[in-house]
């Protein structure tokens, strides 16, 4: 079993015209992941990206995806997944 957390560091003092919201606090996202080897060529994982569903913090009108920042921010909320890899 594996847990993650991604923090993000605080953006402040951004011009207005990329940040319309000039102080942004840290955000922390926390990710669980199981993974099981099924013989020796093939691994099964089972996780959940976001556990707390945190949402992404308000940036203003001025950013045009969501009022957030889709490539830093998770925006989709709480995800679960499941994955097998293959390896030969």
């Amino acid at each position: 079993m594996t847990n993650s957390e991604n923090e993000i560091r605080s953006i402040n003092n951004r011009p207005p015209a990329i940040l319309a919201v000039p102080q942004v606090p840290a955000k922390d996202y926390f990710d669980l992941t199981l993974q099981q080897d099924i013989g020796e060529h093939f691994d099964l994982s089972l996780g959940i990206s976001n556990l707390f569903d945190e949402d992404p913090p308000f940036l203003g009108s001025a950013n045009q995806d969501a009022n957030t920042d889709p490539t830093t921010y998770a925006v989709l909320g709480r995800r679960f997944f499941l994955r097998i890899t293959a390896s030969y």
